[in-house]
């Protein structure tokens, strides 16, 4: 089976393991280059960059760095004509200066399946996915917190995991 669409997730840990400074242009170029060079012919990549915190992090990033890490990556994704760049750092309830709301993380930076549910019900991502039908209402119902989870976070994966995240390929009949 051979794939026509990916998503790519990157520049978020070099942002954290640098002290919240944005990841560094060239080298997010560099690693969408590299995806396109080890897939089939004719991929298109989704950059989507990250939505706001929801608490300032264990490394004291907060929602300014990640809008400066969101520039960065749509930057990197200039003149790359595979990629394609959904800003998403308003989809949570935050912005370049408040926290998403706690509703749709499992902890400061991480997304429950409600927060990957609205990402990937986006109207940009479902188009770019070639989806059929248009998303508007809101794909969830629950009630707004601005409380964090009462559970404590633990190396087990969570719901939210990347891994538990929808697929990130949509399958062509070439």
């Amino acid at each position: 089976v051979a794939y026509s669409r990916a998503w790519a997730s990157i520049g978020g840990n070099d942002a954290l393991q640098s002290g919240c400074a944005p990841p560094d242009v060239t080298t997010l170029a560099r690693a969408l280059t590299e995806i396109k060079d080890a897939a089939p012919p004719g991929l298109r990549v989704l950059a989507t960059g990250y939505g706001s915190v929801a608490a300032t992090t264990e490394e004291g990033c907060g929602p300014p760095d990640i809008a400066a890490m969101n520039a960065a990556i749509r930057e990197a994704t200039v003149g790359l004509d595979f990629v394609d760049f959904v800003d998403v750092l308003g989809a949570f309830g935050g912005s370049a200066t408040a926290f998403s709301s706690w509703n749709f993380y499992d902890d400061a930076i991480h997304l429950n399946d409600r927060g990957y549910e609205r990402l990937f019900t986006l109207p940009a991502v479902q188009a770019f996915f070639e989806c059929d039908g248009a998303v508007t209402a809101e794909p969830t119902t629950a009630t707004p917190t601005d409380a964090p989870p009462t559970a404590t976070p633990t190396d087990t994966p969570t719901t939210g995991s990347p891994m538990n995240a929808p697929p990130t390929a949509t399958p062509t009949d070439a």
